[in-house]
């Protein structure tokens, strides 16, 4: 599943149906509220005035998407490439150096830029020679992969698509999930920034980080930062649903 099912907790779980047309695809994706004839139901976030009503824990597709965190030692030769394990998501990666923080996408031939030789290998500038660099970034698991990882999970028939109605978790508690933007540095937020929930495009329920004013914040905070050895996002909420 694409949260921690032993370390996550909710002092809250409710179910409701999901609006007409709508789709939770996969667990740990934020659900908020909307009215469909007078009733409230579930949906994706899709507006910066969204109610958010807690995590979805109920899927309805295998989980095809998953984050990684690496550290990889660039070369002290050229050339100066570093080979991932995977083949990031265009725009999912975040490679950061220990001397001067984050890589921006770019020329390397530029000092604090970096670009793609190969879909899973990156090369820097020179001047990141020796260093050993953190990359964060989600890539698509294969069938096989989600396989050997999730299991082939019965999602067919269920309960939940009967009656198109789905549990989340709400209330105070902590999640540590996968359902998050790995471009993103969450150990250190800018004035006017911090957690929001993505409402526009494929991401549509992700954690993510950007702009407080006009966009849909998320009511929590970060305790786990991804890491190597795990590189679900640790989150400490309060939703109450009254």
């Amino acid at each position: 599943m694409s949260f921690d099912l032993i370390h996550s907790h909710f002092s809250q779980i409710l179910e409701k149906q999901v609006a007409s047309g709508e789709l939770i695809p996969v667990e740990g994706l934020v659900v908020a509220s909307v009215l469909e004839g007078g009733i409230e139901k579930l949906k994706l976030p899709s507006a910066a005035t969204d109610i958010i009503l807690g995590f979805a824990i109920t899927d309805s597709h295998n989980y095809a998407i998953q984050p990684v965190v690496e550290s990889l030692v660039v070369p002290s030769a050229a050339p100066f490439r570093i080979t991932l394990a995977h083949s990031p998501i265009a725009a999912s990666e975040r490679i950061v150096s220990p001397v001067i923080g984050a890589l921006v996408l770019g020329n390397p031939a530029n000092a604090g830029e970096y670009n793609f030789f190969a879909p899973n290998v990156i090369e820097v500038n020179a001047a990141r020679a020796g260093e050993t660099l953190a990359i964060s970034y989600s890539y698509a698991l294969t069938v096989l992969e989600a396989e050997q990882k999730f299991y082939q999970r019965n999602i067919n028939r269920k309960a939940s698509q009967y009656y198109n109605q789905i549990a989340f978790g709400c209330g105070y508690g902590e999640i540590f999930l996968d359902c998050y933007d790995t471009s993103k540095d969450y150990s250190n937020f800018a004035p006017g920034t911090g957690l929001i929930v993505l409402f526009a495009g494929a991401d549509k329920g992700y954690v993510s980080v950007g702009t407080l004013a006009g966009n849909l914040a998320f009511p929590g905070h970060v305790i786990k930062l991804p890491a190597v050895d795990d590189a679900r996002l640790g989150l400490s909420y309060q939703i109450i649903k009254k």
